[in-house]
């Protein structure tokens, strides 16, 4: 699961995605109990700063994400807007050549806190073009469906589905489909726990009407925060360590670093932190993460992992 996992994080820095929050408080601390918000994020490869993205709030809400490459010099921009309480619009721009040029954008719309639908565009001359479309459905705040669709000459067509069963707040299992003349499952993850915490993932591939117990993800603990995980690949019934992730945090209990290897080498992830709140999580392009569903740490506030230690809600998004 490893693969998996290392291209999804990587594309999160290439195409500017947002990600979600994690933290903890504690009554030994009144600090502990205060919001903070993400403001800026760097990353190292091989232990050489190649990129970084600063965020930018007004009135509590995100309203900027810039890029930076080592110069320090901007390379990309997400401005962000808001209609009334029921959408928003990323648009997404890159350096090219000499100018920053506007390549896509994307609106979300919202019902209440939720958000139900996202349409992606390109941008083509003056026009903008769409070209996919996410539509999500909840439960009891808890997110059950989630449903990929691509244009096709102006029709939406239905590309990829994942379903999402639980046991109260707890995550039990994903399931995930594609569509031909219907709809064809081909990929299920079964989560484990020790108490609050997922102890270790399983995922199964079906082919040709069988099922195959594919791959494993563990995952270690100090308390109630995740320090790491390891992923598996099954080779004719021997589990083989494939890759890992290693988390470090702040003096807050703040997601402070991520880091795995690539080809030998280190990827790493830095956050830093200020008082306050934002909406960072209702941002989040929730197919980076849908599968875990959340699982993993990402730089966050306090407030969620009071109740849900580990696993939280990706329905409750106006919170961060």
């Amino acid at each position: 699961m490893k693969s998996f996992n290392i291209f999804k994080k990587a594309s999160i820095l290439l195409l500017l995605l947002p990600v979600i929050l994690l933290v903890t408080c504690t009554e030994d601390d009144d600090k502990l109990s205060n919001d903070y918000r993400i403001i800026n994020s760097i990353y190292y490869y091989d232990q050489v700063q190649f990129d970084s993205m600063l965020y930018e709030y007004e009135d509590n809400r995100m309203s900027a994400i810039l890029g930076y490459n080592n110069n320090g010099e901007e390379s990309s921009r997400v401005s962000i807007e808001y209609s009334d309480n029921d959408s928003i619009m990323m648009v997404f721009s890159y350096y090219m050549d000499t100018s920053m040029v506007v390549t896509s954008k994307k609106v979300l719309k919202l019902d209440g806190s939720h958000v139900i639908e996202v349409i992606y565009y390109e941008a083509d001359d003056v026009l903008w073009k769409p070209s996919s479309k996410l539509t999500y459905s909840y439960e009891n705040d808890n997110l059950v469906e989630f449903i990929e669709y691509d244009d096709q000459s102006g029709d939406w067509m239905p590309n990829d589905k994942t379903v999402y069963e639980y046991d109260g707040p707890k995550h039990l299992q994903t399931t995930r489909y594609k569509y031909a003349d219907g709809w064809q499952i081909w990929e299920k993850l079964v989560f484990t726990y020790i108490g609050n915490n997922v102890d270790y993932v399983l995922g199964y591939v079906y082919d040709d009407g069988s099922v195959i117990e594919t791959y494993k993800t563990g995952f270690t603990y100090e308390g109630d925060l995740m320090k790491a995980y390891t992923d598996y690949w099954n080779d004719n019934g021997s589990w083989i360590a494939t890759g890992s992730c290693l988390y470090t945090y702040d003096s807050y209990n703040n997601l402070e670093s991520y880091s795995f290897p690539i080809d030998g080498l280190t990827y790493k992830v830095e956050y830093e932190y200020e008082q306050g709140s934002g909406n960072y999580f209702q941002l989040l392009d929730y197919y980076e993460y849908d599968f875990f569903l959340g699982i993993e740490p990402h730089p966050t506030k306090a407030v969620e992992r009071d109740s849900i230690p580990i696993l939280f809600n990706l329905g409750q998004i106006s919170r961060q």
